[in-house]
């Protein structure tokens, strides 16, 4: 298995391996295989049960998780620095020797459809979701949702879950971070996706739903880099001029206006060097069309050197605290990596490009067309 490691200061070290597969490379009869995956190797390896691997870990008190994404699946655990070995064994095991019982395929999808649902459920979470389905054209892997659909989910067995997982779990990487000896060399895997295009239609979508009050809606759109470093950077630095209760949305939407509780910019970069973005709010319905001239004015607002140096301060600051935990450090990692991006560069080098940034960042707001994002609005029904 190759490996990173990246020694830090502290008590704890953070063991965890990589697959790059995620629900991006699915095929779609089966979408959200990747997830199922991630779930089933917690059920049992060859050599131990599900049981055995909860107590062997949560025995030292140690945090043990993992994430799927659209590229990635990541399985980690934080555990005390001594006991270090203990956690290399287990995530070896789970990714090498995962036995996929038979018994538990049926309860896991159970639980997934209840991990569905939740979403579902959720407007600020669903809202999402449908702003993925109505902004991604087909082709590009990422229309639908990681979990998959009750459809897709239904079609998988536990042969499609074994053959997914001997094709995808040959190379797991290794992450440690923490009380180790650093590695030097740097990782950066083939690029497998081509640029993701954005569906023609930029038409307003409303879907009514009952049961709330509350409009919640999303600004959202595609944005493409044929730098990744300087999309990283131009991003990182465009989100502290935005966000946070310094920030450009907070100020106009809410203290000026009074039309929210908070309204947020997120946004993700695929390793194709697309970015998909979206600016959430919830608010009463009437005041959706205010609320969307409002942030478009702010988004394509030029922004002062004033601006520039208040952001840059405050994400370097940021930047300091994300350095000090390590899961968000092999967060870093493995976006660097997936980003094919030389992490050390960004571990050590963040405020000098962050640097570069600043004196292009009128010109990424110039080129970025955010008037043009689509409206998604969950609305209450009448």
């Amino acid at each position: 298995m190759s490996s990173i490691s990246i020694k830090r200061a502290g008590n704890s070290v953070l063991v965890g391996a990589f697959v790059p597969a995620g629900s991006r490379g699915e095929d779609p009869r089966v979408k959200g295989i990747s997830h199922f995956t991630e779930h089933m190797l917690f059920k049992g390896t060859k050599t131990r049960t599900k049981d055995q691997l909860k107590r062997e870990i949560e025995q030292y008190g140690a945090y043990f998780n993992a994430y799927t994404s659209d590229e990635v699946t990541f399985y980690y655990i934080n555990i005390a620095s001594k006991y270090a070995d203990v956690a290399r064994n287990v995530i070896e095991d789970m990714v090498r020797n995962a036995s996929f019982p038979k018994e538990e395929i049926d309860n896991e999808r159970s639980v997934i459809l209840q991990e569905l649902q939740m979403y579902e459920d959720n407007p600020q979470l669903h809202i999402f979701e449908i702003a993925q389905r109505a902004i991604f054209q087909a082709e590009s892997g990422l229309n639908i949702p990681i979990i998959g659909t009750r459809e897709t989910l239904a079609n998988i067995d536990r042969d499609k879950l074994v053959d997914y997982y001997a094709r995808m779990y040959k190379n797991p990487i290794s992450i440690e971070i923490g009380d180790v000896e650093q590695t030097e060399a740097q990782m950066l895997l083939p690029k497998k996706f081509a640029l993701a295009t954005a569906n023609a239609d930029r038409s307003d979508l409303l879907v009514p739903r009952k049961g709330v009050n509350q409009a919640n809606m999303t600004l959202t759109g595609l944005l493409h880099f044929d730098d990744p470093i300087r999309a990283y950077h131009d991003l990182d630095l465009y989100g502290g001029v935005m966000s946070g209760f310094t920030g450009r949305l907070f100020d106009t939407v809410r203290e000026k206006n009074g039309l929210v509780y908070n309204v947020s910019l997120y946004y993700q970069i695929f390793s194709c060097g697309t970015v998909w973005y979206n600016i959430y709010a919830a608010l009463e319905p009437s005041k959706i069309e205010k609320a969307r001239k409002l942030i478009i004015g702010e988004l394509t607002r030029p922004v002062s050197t004033e601006d520039i140096e208040f952001a840059k301060n405050k994400i370097l600051g940021q930047y300091n605290l994300y350095y000090d935990n390590k899961t968000e450090v092999s967060s870093i990692v493995i976006n660097s990596t997936m980003n094919h991006l030389n992490y050390a560069e960004i571990l050590s080098n963040y405020e000098k490009h962050i640097e570069v940034s600043a004196h292009n960042l009128n010109r990424f707001i110039a080129s970025a067309q955010f008037d043009k994002s689509k409206l998604v609005a969950i609305i209450p029904e009448k």
